[in-house]
């Protein structure tokens, strides 16, 4: 099997890894930039906790000799990608609510307020914030289970983190992107070359509209990847961030491991998180992001039933941790890794998608200090013009030329159901691939109400939930290692 970073399983065990220091394995430089003393290094089982990718160690490893080179006294580098190749991340909590810890520092304006939950349509009743909710019969009903893989549901420990059930690099039958980092034909992790995909998780928050008035002001749209349960809280915030012209996708209802959820459950989290979203915007996504990234070919196959379209990413802020007493995570090498990316615009062979939050006033106060890094760069974020119009009935009109969102970066002018049965326009100016219109004619039917449709809409050619390896073009990701060793090796001999 090939995964994402270009090695085949055998590459990926643990005494095969490749050494990128003087006799010093890459599964080392992960635990050294986070600060690990090596006497105290103990290596858990491949087979019992997620992983990290080589190219992911690679870039961490680079961004701690730049940043060295570069920071003021006493400031340390940051890993560029989660813990879990030594343990499972804990910091986000599973309401992915924002920290109450902000410094003073890195306070932004204005917050937004919590309010009034608004009227569920039909007279139906809003499931209870931050809870696994239960789905409607219509929903479950609108999913043929047979199409389903019958992955396991992962179970969890005393604290909520997934466990392992025996899935290796050399055994992964279900593509588990939390512990092989495994990725398939239809998963969305990177933009075309030259170009920067702009997505922000877990909003609305009360630091949201900050970022919202800051993109604004930089005639500027990203993705937003929602929770239901912040939605229903913050719907003023929401309005804004769709009327600014942000592309507004799914992050589920109470933000949990969606491989430890069962298949009604997680019909449950997309589908209320769907209806809220259209209750509050009139839109209903055709875009999400399972939570922690946590994904395999069961939760794909309900995905591609549901008609939404699955983005991960390839630049990992690590923002989540910012505001938190439980990590000693300085908001400003969120700042200092954008120095580094930005950099990277002459030798990668990909474009990148940034994962960015909204959680607290640091990673907001981060983000809009960092935004201008990718700009001077060169990478193509490119500007927008803006078109007043009706909330449901008119979205902004941008140039062909523009590249943001997510969506746009892949050149799909379909943001919404809405746009797919002719009660929403289209992206003003954005093509329509080659191969799309008969497929998106075929799930016009969708709802917009966020009923689950038969028909899924795909982003690539094929749909796939079987064995074979992810399509992911390895000279890519072997150029962006080499790349990433030269660096490494340029700053060992300073």
């Amino acid at each position: 099997m090939v995964y994402s970073n270009g090695l085949t399983s055998a590459d990926h065990e643990w005494g095969n890894e490749t050494e990128i220091g003087p006799k010093v394995p890459t599964r080392l430089w992960c635990d050294l930039l986070q600060g690990i003393p090596i006497s105290n290094l103990t290596y858990t089982s491949r087979a019992t906790t997620p992983r990290i990718t080589m190219q992911s160690k690679l870039f961490a490893a680079l961004s701690l000799f730049v940043v060295a080179a570069t920071a003021a006294p006493g400031a340390k580098a940051v890993a560029t990608t989660p813990k879990a190749a030594v343990t499972t991340p804990t910091a986000t909590t599973p309401t992915a609510k924002a920290s109450a810890v902000n410094s003073a520092m890195y306070s932004v304006s204005p917050h937004a307020t919590a309010q009034p939950a608004i009227a569920c349509p039909g007279g139906c009743t809003w499931p209870a914030l931050d809870k696994p909710p239960t789905p409607l019969p219509e929903w479950v009903a609108a999913v043929d289970m047979s199409k389903v893989p019958t992955a396991p549901v992962i179970q969890v420990d005393a604290s909520g983190n997934p466990i392992n059930p025996g899935y290796t690099a050399a055994s992964d039958t279900y593509c588990s992107w939390s512990y092989t980092q495994c990725f398939r034909a239809t998963d969305i992790y990177q933009c075309p070359k030259g170009v920067w995909g702009l997505t922000y998780d877990d909003g609305p928050q009360p630091p949201s509209p900050a970022l919202y008035n800051f993109l604004k002001s930089q005639n500027q749209r990203a993705t937003h990847f929602v929770i239901g349960s912040r939605a229903l809280e913050y719907p003023d915030a929401l309005r804004q961030a769709y009327q600014n012209g942000g592309q507004i996708a799914v992050h589920t209802w109470s933000h949990p491991w969606l491989t430890t959820q069962t298949n009604e459950q997680i019909i449950g989290e997309i589908m209320w998180t769907a209806k809220v979203i259209q209750a509050i915007t009139g839109v209903t996504p055709l875009y999400m992001r399972p939570p922690h990234g946590d994904l395999d070919d069961r939760v794909r196959a309900i995905m591609k039933q549901l008609n939404m379209k699955v983005v991960q990413w390839n630049y990992d802020t690590n923002d989540w941790m910012t505001g938190s007493p439980t990590y000693n995570f300085q908001p400003e090498w969120i700042y200092q890794n954008f120095t580094v990316w930005a950099k990277t615009i002459s030798t990668a062979t990909v474009g990148s998608i940034s994962l960015e939050h909204e959680l607290s006033d640091e990673s907001v106060y981060e983000a809009m200090k960092s935004y201008p890094l990718l700009t001077a760069a060169g990478w193509k974020i490119m500007l927008s013009t803006r078109q007043k119009g009706s909330l449901t009935k008119s979205p902004p009109s941008f140039p062909s030329s523009f590249t943001q969102p997510v969506a746009d970066c892949l050149n799909d002018p379909y943001y919404y159901v809405e746009q797919l049965n002719g009660s929403l326009p289209i992206v003003s100016g954005a093509p329509t691939p080659t191969g799309r219109a008969a497929s998106n004619a075929a799930a016009s039917g969708a709802s917009a109400t966020g009923t689950a449709a038969a028909a899924g809409v795909s982003n690539s050619p094929s749909n796939t939930t079987t064995k074979a390896s992810a399509a992911v073009p390895r000279s890519a990701s072997l150029a962006a290692t080499v790349a990433a060793l030269s660096f490494v090796v340029a700053a060992l001999a300073l």
